[in-house]
């Protein structure tokens, strides 16, 4: 029998509506822009796991090319100008991890938003602040 790239496909994207219709936590990308949250994720059962971990499939650099396209406000900004992180799962600890600036690390209020939207245990969830992910034009998107 030879592979078959579309069953294959059609597989993967039933597999991710189920755990997703089941809360299953996602792991993935996302940004802060005027007090939204807007995330590229996907459920974390659904990633596969690479040195230990389970991430999501994008990066900031890339995927902030598609919000450009989609949202016209973005054209002219740079994918670092607006508060963004990640999150991953930590398969030996069985929590997730999540990565952002300082004030994403410490705010309860983007915390919150973060966990909800990606249906997050907070009793398994760490905030962690990391230089990578600060941003040098705060002003821009509040």
């Amino acid at each position: 029998m030879s592979y078959d790239p579309i069953a294959a496909a059609s597989r993967r994207n039933q597999a991710v509506r189920e755990a997703r219709a089941a809360h299953t936590p996602e792991v993935g990308i996302w940004w802060i822009i005027d007090g939204e949250l807007i995330a590229d994720s996907i459920p974390y059962t659904e990633t596969p796991e690479e040195v230990g971990f389970r991430a999501g499939r994008n990066d900031h650099f890339q995927f902030f090319a598609t919000l450009q396209k989609l949202v016209p406000e973005l054209r002219d900004a740079e994918y670092i100008d607006a508060p963004r992180g990640r999150v991953i799962y930590d398969v030996a600890q069985q929590q997730f991890l999540c990565y952002g600036s300082k004030q994403s690390a410490s705010s309860p209020a983007q915390q919150r938003l973060i966990l909800e939207t990606f249906r997050l245990p907070a009793d398994r969830t760490q905030f962690i602040p990391d230089l990578h992910y600060e941003y040098p034009n705060a002003a821009i998107f509040g």
